[in-house]
């Protein structure tokens, strides 16, 4: 995993996968940012094997955890964040639980449909912090059995959440998966950041 840090005199920082689209918007954002690149997202983002993905996620989490410590040396930090679009939101989910890293994650447009991770959703306990769910209305119309459960899975987590009182919003877009991910991606952050971009 590659990294990028923008740092900023700020006691907040938020990791995120790279969208080329957004890199100069970041430069504007109040607080420190870590922009992530992995080399094959199937394998380094997928929490578990299933047909061409690998389930790397638990490796490329120790990877994130080193660049955690080398990107904030020096530094004082109260709020970590982490976002991403598509695979990169499922992870940005699975990190959150998995770590006591972060204080907040976006998932945009998530991957929740990956195989058995609606039931790893369900088995996590209540955890502090905010959690920004987005999702396409067309996404869920997709004719591959598996990617039109996204809808169903991100409601079913979205109730989990207001069930287990986590601060947390599910925002459904106009336009399907491909539909203004830096615009949703932005969003998300700022949700979790709490400031405006």
């Amino acid at each position: 995993m590659n990294y990028r840090l923008i740092r900023k005199d700020s006691e907040e920082i938020l990791y995120y996968f790279r969208e080329k689209e957004i890199e100069e918007t970041m430069q504007r954002a109040p607080f420190s940012c870590v922009l992530l690149q992995v080399e094959d997202w199937e394998r380094d983002l997928s929490p578990f094997p299933y047909e061409n993905f690998a389930g790397g996620a638990a490796k490329s989490l120790m990877e994130l955890k080193q660049i955690v410590r080398e990107a904030e040396e020096g530094m004082s930090v109260k709020k970590r964040c982490i976002a991403g679009y598509s695979l990169a939101g499922l992870f940005a989910l699975y990190a959150f639980y998995e770590t006591d890293l972060f204080q907040g994650a976006a998932s945009c447009s998530g991957s929740l449909w990956f195989p058995h991770f609606a039931d790893y959703l369900k088995d996590q306990p209540r955890k502090e912090g905010r959690i920004y769910l987005s999702l396409g209305k067309k996404e869920e119309k997709s004719r591959h059995p598996l990617m039109k459960q996204v809808g169903d899975v991100t409601r079913d987590f979205d109730e989990q959440l207001t069930r287990q009182n986590v601060e947390h919003i599910l925002e459904m877009n106009e336009g399907g998966h491909f539909h203004e991910p830096d615009r949703r991606l932005l969003r998300g952050m700022e949700w979790i950041m709490e400031t405006k971009i």
